[in-house]
C-alpha cells in the first residue's frame, strides 16, 4: 500500500488526475462560437390581465379553489 511504501522509504511516483474523486463521466463541450452567433429572441409573451380575470370568474362559478383548478389541469397552484 501507499503508506507502507512510504514507511519503507521506497520511491513513490504520483500523478494528479483530472476530476479524480468526482463523478464526472462525461465532459460538456461548449461551442462558444455557436453561442455568440445565436441571435434568437428568447422570451415568453405575457397575457393580458383580462385573461386572468376570465379564468378567475369561471373558476368561481364552478366553486373551485385555486388548488382544485391546479389539480384538474395538472399544474402547480403558483403557476
Amino acid at each position: 500500500s501507499f503508506s507502507a511504501a512510504q514507511r519503507r522509504g521506497d520511491h513513490i511516483e504520483t500523478h494528479k488526475r483530472w476530476a479524480a474523486g468526482q463523478n464526472k463521466q462525461r465532459t460538456i463541450e461548449k461551442n462558444t462560437a455557436k453561442l455568440e452567433e445565436d441571435t434568437e429572441d428568447l422570451h415568453n409573451d405575457l397575457v393580458d390581465m383580462d385573461v386572468g380575470k376570465i379564468i378567475m370568474q369561471a373558476r368561481q362559478e364552478k366553486n373551485l379553489t385555486q388548488k382544485d383548478l391546479a389539480t384538474k389541469i395538472n399544474e402547480k397552484q403558483q403557476v
